[in-house]
């Protein structure tokens, strides 16, 4: 379950790196990396939620 906050981590700063990328270029960014950026913070999203829903459902290591 801890993997889908890692995933959700690693594909936010897979967003912001195409992010940055696009604004460092002297043309701006270009419609690829749009795209790129936007398919990272929905992964990022998706999987974010998922730890969510889960962390409620599933029972806690500590408690019996």
């Amino acid at each position: 379950m801890q993997s889908f906050l890692l995933g959700s981590l690693v594909l936010l700063a897979g967003a912001v790196a195409f992010a940055g990328a696009g604004l460092l270029l002297r043309s701006g960014p270009s419609a690829q990396s749009v795209a790129f950026c936007q398919v990272f913070l929905l992964g990022a999203a998706a999987s974010g939620f998922t730890f969510m829903l889960f962390s409620k459902v599933t029972p806690r290591r500590g408690r019996n």
